[in-house]
């Protein structure tokens, strides 16, 4: 009987092992398509393209300061909206596309030994 238990608790502890493993990537290639991203990696890939947004906004806002006809009125008020309009698809980006990964029990253990 005690053997029997013992075999099933080998058992059990082989698969949370095969499952806990983590494929190989195949390269760059499989970054790029989005697959096996975690929901920090998807939420940082999103982070990156708002930050190349909102340094986009300024370096536009600086142009437009530094035209010669420029209204300072009209160039605050189209940063501020580029700047929403970044902040906007980055929430809808997080909300959306990186809602969509779930979290199973081994990844959070394995995230929060990290």
């Amino acid at each position: 009987m005690k053997r029997a238990i013992l075999l099933c608790v080998l058992i059990v502890a082989a698969a949370f092992v095969v499952l806990a493993a983590k494929p190989e990537d195949a390269g760059p290639a499989n970054a790029d398509t989005g697959k096996n991203m975690t929901y920090g990696q998807c939420v940082s890939a999103a982070a990156i393209v708002k930050n190349t947004c909102y340094a986009t906004v300024k370096q536009a806002q600086t142009d437009c300061k530094a035209a010669a006809n420029a209204d300072a009125k009209q160039c605050k008020a189209t940063y501020k909206k580029d700047t929403a309009e970044c902040k906007k698809t980055f929430k809808a980006t997080k909300k959306n596309e990186c809602a969509k990964i779930k979290h199973n029990f081994l990844e959070t253990l394995g995230s929060a030994f990290k």
